[in-house]
């Protein structure tokens, strides 16, 4: 699970006999709202996590389960269940709590949610894992910073930002895309060149190199940067912008391996704020692409996660920013 940097995986586990129904269901309940708000579960591509979930869910009282499968049902399509390679012999040997142990050793995390208790056949190594906190305890030992929608740094947090914001946000998605109507906008024609703002070059290239760093590339599919032209420019100054931008973008594509795409649209066809949006994720970048100065530090920056509301009203309103960027990638998270 990701929560500005926390990766959690969690199968959920119902046994009457040893665990009060009502209450149990009310902490899953709660932990899986917590993701929907902004999170990601990591499960086995073997789908024993996956199957475990519903089949438990699948037992609670139905006054818990409508809600519970839907939530479940709502996580998947909108590709925040993700799944990690667990060696076969793990599912031989010791089911769901030995598939969690892999993937929960395979990541870095600041926290591993567990089951308050073990209840599969590999009872114990689990709950012990550094880092480990029981279900029951997940609401008052989480940090709070993990459940504000808004997060803030400044000169000294460069690497804090990067572990915190971008590196969760980059490691699972499938697509990526900076909107930032000033990239292209600030850019200045000096006779038939076309100098791109240094600021922005520099952020573009710290935020691509740690996409390059995070993600998993065997899943990224393609980064696209959308910016707006420069005003008052006419078709043969447009050319000249848009040919230095294409040359940068084909440059850090790469430079960093990754495929990107420049998308320029007029200035006012974008939105105000600056954008990263993912297929599982969207936050308002505050200060846009422009984050680091001139010696390598990070500037004053929020970051804020957009509600579902705030998603649904910025792709109604700009429906090309959210659009997946090809056919095979699938649909959207948030269309």
């Amino acid at each position: 699970m990701i929560h500005f940097g926390v990766h959690t995986p969690r199968v959920y586990e119902l046994s009457p006999d040893r665990h009060d129904a009502a209450a149990l269901c009310s902490q899953c309940l709660g932990f899986l709202l917590d993701v929907d708000r902004n999170g990601v579960l990591l499960v086995d591509d073997g789908k024993l996590m996956k199957n475990a979930m519903a089949s438990a869910i699948g037992e609670w009282p139905e006054k818990y389960r409508k809600k519970g499968q839907e939530l479940l049902r709502r996580l998947s399509e909108s590709n925040r269940l993700i799944p990690v390679a667990v060696n076969r012999a793990c599912d031989q040997r010791g089911g769901t709590c030995d598939a969690t142990e892999v993937i929960a050793k395979s990541c870095a995390h600041d926290h591993l949610v567990t089951p308050n208790s073990c209840l599969c056949i590999a009872d114990g190594p689990l709950c012990q894992l550094e880092g480990a906190v029981p279900l029951a305890e997940f609401c008052v030992t989480l940090p709070d910073r993990f459940r504000e929608p808004t997060l803030i740094y400044g000169k000294p947090d460069r690497e804090k930002f990067e572990r915190q914001v971008l590196a969760p946000v980059f490691r699972t998605a499938k697509w990526v895309r900076m909107v930032d109507r000033h990239i292209g906008a600030n850019a200045k024609l000096v006779g038939m060149d076309c100098p791109l703002p240094e600021n922005y070059v520099r952020g573009l290239d710290w935020v691509t190199s740690c996409l390059a760093s995070f993600s998993d590339k065997r899943r990224l599919s393609e980064v696209t940067i959308v910016t707006g032209y420069p005003l008052d420019l006419n078709s043969f100054g447009r050319s000249l912008v848009r040919k230095a931008y294409e040359d940068f973008v084909s440059a850090l594509s790469t430079r960093f391996e990754v495929r990107m795409i420049l998308n320029l649209l007029d200035f006012g066809k974008l939105p105000h704020q600056r954008y990263l949006l993912t297929d599982q994720v969207a936050l308002d970048m505050g200060r846009g692409y422009d984050p680091i100065d001139r010696s390598g530090k990070l500037r004053d920056v929020s970051v804020s996660l957009l509600s579902a509301r705030e998603l649904r009203k910025l792709t109604a309103d700009y429906p090309f920013i959210s659009a997946a960027p090809s056919p095979r990638s699938g649909k959207p998270a948030f269309v």
